[in-house]
């Protein structure tokens, strides 16, 4: 007598499918969120390194070649107003000295901001020359579920510029 067992079947039942779906529901509903700060504050974090690289280049080139370097609030290809600097800046050489950016200037730099991404700061203009630099501060924010955060940039009267953490947007 030939006892043949029972097959049994491969794989997973709609049950175990559907507590496996819920499981990775719930975990990605917790993620997910989180996920989505930690990108605003890498935001955060690339915005404020390049505004401070920005800054240091200015000095640079400023000190070198004996220039005067300009960074502005970015208003399309032209500088704009104090309220502009949420648009990003441009960094150029201000070749004929007007102060204004234009065809006999040199760009080196033009850098857009993500738009949840807030920049201001007390100056309508940063002014880089041999020897002398405003003073200045710029306040890096983003906002979320969480609350603010935020990166204050001081320019000091020698052009070196450091970094602040802080937690409220002001």
């Amino acid at each position: 007598m030939v006892i043949h067992r029972g097959s049994h079947a491969k794989g997973f039942s709609l049950l175990e499918l559907m507590v496996a779906l819920a499981i990775a529901g719930v975990i990605a509903g917790v993620a997910i969120p989180s996920f989505a700060n930690m990108l605003k504050s890498g935001d955060l974090g690339s915005t404020t390194f390049k505004l401070s690289s920005s800054l240091r280049f200015a000095k640079s080139e400023s000190i070198k070649g004996y220039n005067r370097i300009i960074i502005c609030p970015r208003d399309g290809e032209q500088c704009g107003d104090n309220s502009a600097w949420v648009n990003g800046w441009l960094v150029f050489n201000d070749n004929d000295r007007n102060g204004l950016y234009d065809n006999d200037d040199t760009l080196h730099r033009r850098v857009a901001i993500e738009p949840h991404i807030k920049l201001s700061s007390n100056s309508d203009e940063i002014v880089f020359e041999a020897g002398k630099t405003e003073v200045a501060s710029f306040e890096v924010c983003y906002e979320d579920a969480s609350g603010n955060k935020s990166r204050i940039i001081k320019i000091k009267p020698v052009g070196a510029n450091h970094v602040i953490s802080a937690e409220d947007c002001s």
